[in-house]
């Protein structure tokens, strides 16, 4: 058994030049996705972990093992919020700007329609729609329903997928989100203003690019005791945006009237 002696020799010489606290490399996912309410996102997904960063707002959410908490935290100001993962596991989560409630598409089933190509990237379609007295999809009917796609090909831990259906409140699902539109009823949407009091199909969630990268960086930039402790509404809230998104509405509105009257 003398040649294996070389061998564990050659191992170690190996093993030696590897770095101390260098990580290996890992394969992982970024995807640019935009929600309704909050704009566009850039989301990063690793085999442990997670990060959805909010562009517009500068603020961002992370969940990652081995504690999966909620961690809400803005860069710039180093303001941070943490929920503990039997919180947001149970609950959800939802934000000062959170204008929609999808909790009932939860309790309805999903139909699967077909395979797609949806933003470049193999996926699968789904229609969320109520039922009739027989078990059977109403479609297209008065009866609100949604469409539902994820991916096929993003293959990570059930608590990542979890926590991205929490953030944007998307149905359950064993595969990640990639598009959610909601047919909406009179008054059914946001501040029950004029604006809202038409049906129509809203896209919640969409997908424009699915993309491998290497090491995807799913936590803050810093130590999380580098960060103070403080409420989500003051991290989220972002005021000039919020008066932005008032006054466009008011003049949308104002707009919608005045066409009506000609």
């Amino acid at each position: 058994m003398a040649y294996r002696k070389p061998f564990l020799m050659l191992l170690v010489l190996m093993t030696g030049l590897c770095p101390a606290g260098v990580r290996a490399e890992e394969l992982g996912w970024m995807l640019k996705q935009n929600t309704h309410n909050l704009g566009p996102t850039t989301t990063y997904i690793s085999s442990n972990g997670i990060r959805i960063v909010f562009e517009a707002n500068n603020f961002s959410f992370s969940c990652y093992g081995p504690k999966w908490d909620q961690i809400l935290y803005n860069e710039k100001q180093k303001l941070i919020e943490k929920k503990p993962f039997s919180y947001w596991s149970t609950r959800g989560i939802k934000t000062p700007l959170s204008l929609n409630d999808n909790s009932s598409l939860r309790r309805l089933p999903q139909t699967r329609l077909s395979d797609a190509l949806y933003a470049k990237h193999p996926s699968t379609v789904y229609l969320i729609t109520q039922t009739d007295a027989r078990g059977n999809p109403k479609y297209l009917t008065n009866s609100d329903f949604a469409k539902y796609i994820v991916s096929k090909d993003i293959h990570t831990h059930p608590y990542v997928i979890a926590f991205a259906q929490a953030v944007f409140d998307a149905p359950r699902s064993k595969n990640f989100p990639l598009k959610l539109s909601k047919f909406c009823r009179d008054n059914s949407y946001g501040f029950g203003m004029k604006y809202n009091q038409e049906k129509n199909m809203i896209n919640l969630l969409t997908t424009s690019k699915v993309e491998r990268i290497k090491n995807p960086d799913i936590k803050p930039a810093l130590p999380l005791a580098k960060y103070h402790d403080t409420d989500q509404s003051k991290i989220i809230v972002n005021q000039k945006k919020f008066d932005e998104f008032f006054r466009y509405m008011y003049d949308k509105d104002n707009k919608r009237e005045g066409a009506n009257r000609h």
